[in-house]
């Protein structure tokens, strides 16, 4: 895995002392100020040298989405490598990376980014490839802050063993959320993943299941919601 757990820790659980501390130094130098002038400038200087520290050894939430996107190329790539056909590398597989921060658990961590995403402890996703009628996934659950928490699954189908894709709003989720979920012929759930609630992701299920329901002689598609 691709995560820096020990420092990801530090953006779960940020390093508020100092912050407090070095806003409390600041207002400290204004009436230090006026009672003795330039020695305001002590104070000040601890203030702002606090905030400064308080700023940097805590871990931006855009270094942990960082580490998400090198994880979910490498799982992309992984899948691709694992079914290459030497003899017949073309048409080349087509590969799209579903997943998202968990929101729901036991134990789990969140925080919002500075640009009001909600961050958590655990990831979710599966890299998905087509190619010659058959449908190929990895799966994996992991956490942004402790290694031993891994799960992984993976599979294949042809598109005819495939009924639809389900996309929408996850019931019941205390923080809302869009899932994604692969639905076999026979009505199983193959996988179930938390998924960004954008029009890709939308148009990427309208292609899964025409593809599908053509495979099974079906004239169209299927729902895309529950």
């Amino acid at each position: 895995m691709n995560m820096n757990y020990q420092s990801n820790r530090t953006f779960f659980k940020p390093k508020r002392a100092l912050r407090y501390i070095g806003g409390a130094f600041c207002l400290l130098a204004v009436p230090v100020f006026f009672m003795m002038g330039t020695v305001a400038l002590i104070p000040l200087i601890i203030g702002v040298l606090c905030l400064f520290i308080s700023r940097e050894i805590n871990v931006r939430g855009s270094e942990v989405e960082e580490q998400i996107k090198t994880e979910t190329d490498r799982l992309s790539a992984e899948l691709e490598d694992k079914y290459y056909d030497v003899k017949h590398p073309y048409p080349k597989m087509m590969v799209t990376v579903v997943g998202d921060y968990v929101t729901e658990g036991e134990g789990l961590k969140i925080r919002r980014s500075s640009l009001g995403k909600n961050i958590t402890s655990r990831y979710h996703v599966v890299a998905i490839g087509t190619k010659n009628g058959r449908l190929y996934f990895l799966e994996e659950r992991f956490s942004t802050i402790d290694d031993s928490d891994y799960s992984s699954a993976e599979g294949e189908f042809d598109f005819n063993e495939l009924d639809r894709v389900v996309y929408g709003p996850a019931e019941g989720a205390t923080v809302p959320h869009s899932e994604f979920a692969l639905i076999s012929a026979n009505g199983e759930e193959v996988f179930r993943v938390p998924a960004p609630t954008d029009y890709t992701t939308e148009k990427y299920v309208e292609d899964l299941n025409v593809i599908f329901a053509r495979a099974r002689g079906e004239a169209g598609g299927t729902e895309t919601t529950e």
